[in-house]
């Protein structure tokens, strides 16, 4: 293993700046769910790790459908029948990840 810059592998640096965007897309999304949605809460009090559905905000489809069209509206993607999965709402963080590949794949086909 070859380290780099200040002895991280040539992975380590992507990685962490993975986790920084996730991070703020988390953020993002949490933006959305309170300024955007309505939600009765603040930004700080929704959990990263919280499901979306059941057993947590407990949102309705029709929120999650409003939820869906601003996010594709921020981030500049369209969910399709292919990857529009009940698992991508188990939390913001599985979310988060699934919007910034999604975000990354977008911009690099642009």
């Amino acid at each position: 293993m070859v380290g780099g810059p200040a002895g991280l592998t040539k992975e380590e640096p992507e990685m962490m700046e993975s986790a920084y965007e996730t991070k703020d897309t988390v953020g993002q999304l949490k933006t959305i769910l309170v300024k955007d949605l309505g939600l009765n809460l603040r930004e700080s009090d929704i959990p990263d790790d919280i499901s979306l559905l059941e057993g947590g905000l407990a949102l309705d489809s029709v929120v999650i459908a409003e939820f869906i069209g601003h996010m594709e509206d921020q981030f500049g993607f369209r969910f399709d029948d292919q990857n529009l999965r009940v698992d991508l709402f188990e939390n913001l963080t599985t979310l988060a990840e699934f919007v910034g590949d999604k975000s990354r794949a977008t911009r690099k086909t642009a």
